[in-house]
């Protein structure tokens, strides 16, 4: 997806304030905890044998045996075991709720629940949700029961959870479909209800547990925000970032890439597993963009299969390589968008960037026949792993935004690595490289000559 920077400069400011994307109101409505993703079961609660109730079910419309009112308290968390209601729902507003008895329940005062607290379905959550609460005797005989406002007659809005965007790591409103636990002014009640976003099919909120407790939840702290980008280096290998973002950027267009030794004006070859471009009709996201001197997305390589790409250069000859450069999209394009430059979509691309590159290196002759094979002699070696997961930040040369071009210095126990081809595999479906860039130590023999004559002019300067 393509997006502009501002928005994401203005999510990103959103984040920094608490609960930003998550809008709660009313009867003391605070969020304690996110997840955590379940290793066990769902926690002893309140619901734990109680009678679950919903507006309609799913799951019979379907012909399957989950998707039903009895899956919000079945103990276990996951989408197979989660409630949808049906497309058909007799009620003004569809909801989701837990009997608790005839006679009321004390010091109800914190509820959880989630869409899949597995966090394998990332869907059917968005919405408004009005928490509710009554004190009429066994409320699921009676799912016609309105909202009149008094406990005692009828159901009564406790307050209520808007879900927008996420608030993005280091909150506890990152992974909105997770199982999130709030707590509320305390209550008596016998049954506790959720009138939900939405039914049916097409998109019809899903809610996998709902969980009631006579104890308020304590705050948990959220997880620290994971770091942009690791880096695994293998054996002795060791592989660094200089803190460059998006350095040589350039928004003209074209914007021309630096003198490395993986250009093909100086005779590399670009070789890779398979190219977008011909399977959606275009004359660009083909290998030779790899590495055709050019920044920008009309100048970018995109694979076509699912996974597993790989995209490299075959240099020639061996070079004593000292550092790799790659990114998404490093110009052809006022940063800003103020200017679009000649590519499309209004100018900086700031998608196809996540996933885990596997640099590796081989000494083979034909290294775009290599085959994988763990010795560098012989065929393909890895020597590191570089996993992009997060945006730091979304100004060059601050902190590490992902879709720019990043520097990595490479050595073998303080050596440069030989190598005459280098490659990015194991990437992620549809992840874009707008260049790879090699920088190398000039070879022995050039320097010679200059050496020699060096040599000379001092001896005749002697004479």
């Amino acid at each position: 997806m393509y997006q502009n920077p501002i928005a994401i400069i203005l999510s990103l400011l959103l984040a920094t304030s608490s609960l930003a994307q998550l809008d709660l109101v009313g009867g003391g409505l605070t969020l304690v905890e996110e997840g955590p993703i379940p290793i066990g079961g769902v926690p002893t609660n309140l619901a734990t044998g109680a009678v679950p109730f919903a507006s309609s079910e799913l799951g019979p419309q379907l012909g399957i045996g989950f998707h039903l009112a009895a899956n919000l308290n079945d103990q276990v968390y996951g989408n197979s075991n989660s409630w949808i209601g049906a497309d058909a729902n007799p009620f003004p507003d569809p909801f989701a709720g837990i009997d608790l008895g005839a006679s009321p329940v004390t010091n109800v005062q914190s509820i959880a629940f989630g869409r899949d607290s597995t966090l394998t379905f990332l869907d059917r959550s968005a919405g408004l949700y009005t928490l509710q609460y009554t004190q009429v005797a066994s409320p699921s005989t009676d799912l016609g029961l309105g909202t009149t406002g008094d406990p005692t007659t009828g159901w009564t809005d406790i307050g209520t959870l808007n879900y927008g965007a996420s608030s993005g790591a280091g909150t506890n409103y990152n992974n909105v479909t997770a199982r999130h636990r709030y707590n509320f002014n305390p209550i008596d009640a016998t049954g506790v209800r959720l009138l939900v976003p939405g039914t049916g099919l097409g998109g019809g909120t899903a809610i996998d547990e709902i969980e009631l407790y006579d104890v308020a939840g304590a705050f948990v702290d959220p997880p620290a925000p994971p770091p942009p980008f690791g880096i695994v280096p293998v054996g002795s290998f060791n592989v660094t970032w200089d803190g460059n973002d998006g350095e040589h950027f350039d928004a003209a267009s074209p914007a021309v890439v630096p003198n490395n030794v993986a250009l093909a004006s100086n005779g590399a070859v670009p070789f890779t597993s398979s190219d977008l471009g011909p399977t959606i009709g275009v004359d660009f996201h083909v290998a030779a963009n790899i590495n055709d001197g050019f920044y920008g997305n009309a100048n970018s390589w995109i694979g076509a299969a699912a996974s597993g790409d790989y995209a490299g250069v075959d240099l020639g000859s061996a070079q004593a390589i000292t550092s790799i450069a790659w990114g998404r999209d490093n110009g052809n394009g006022q940063f800003d968008d103020s200017d679009p430059g000649t590519d499309c979509c209004g100018g900086q691309l700031d998608d196809r960037w996540a996933g885990s590159y596997t640099l590796e290196y081989t000494l083979a002759d034909d290294p775009a026949n290599a085959a994988v094979t763990g010795d560098a002699a012989t065929g393909w070696a890895e020597i590191a792993t570089v996993s992009y997961s997060a945006i730091a930040d979304v100004q060059p040369g601050d902190g590490f935004t992902p879709y720019l071009r990043h520097e990595f210095g490479i050595d073998d126990g303080g050596n440069a690595v030989l190598a005459r081809g280098i490659r990015l595999s194991g990437l992620a479906g549809g992840v874009a490289i707008d260049e790879l860039e090699v920088y190398a130590v000039p070879e022995p023999t050039t320097l010679l000559p200059p050496l020699l004559g060096m040599f000379v002019l001092l001896t005749a300067r002697r004479r």
